[in-house]
């Protein structure tokens, strides 16, 4: 499980931000705090959550939700054109793993339908 610190962090260095070990300015947690919240309340409306806002993040969706964190300010830091590009690349795959998470493999207990 990640904290949503570490996530922050994660988003951070994704943005160009933050290296490995440095610590973020009190301004970018905050705002990257303000990411993961409106990160988080899209993916509830979408119904594609599955842990508590508050909680720690599942490890198999840490890096899908800095990303997503990530894309939420990609316009606000003048991140340059790879770095961008590569930013919409990973988040249209996070937003896929997020649905791929949340389907459900069906199985019909019923029998065939008479008609």
């Amino acid at each position: 499980m990640a904290t949503q610190a570490d996530v922050r962090k994660r988003a951070l260095r994704k943005l160009g931000l933050a290296s490995t070990n440095q610590a973020p300015t009190a301004d970018l947690d905050s705002d990257m705090q303000a990411a993961y919240t409106e990160v988080y309340t899209m993916l509830e409306t979408l119904k594609l959550t599955f842990w508590g806002e508050s909680n720690a993040i599942p490890d198999e969706v840490a890096n899908n939700m800095a990303t997503l964190m990530a894309w939420e300010r990609v316009n606000d830091f003048g991140i340059g054109s790879e770095r961008y590009a590569r930013i919409e690349r990973e988040k249209n795959a996070a937003m896929q793993n997020f649905r791929m998470m949340a389907v459900n493999e069906y199985t019909s207990t019923a029998g065939p339908e008479d008609y």
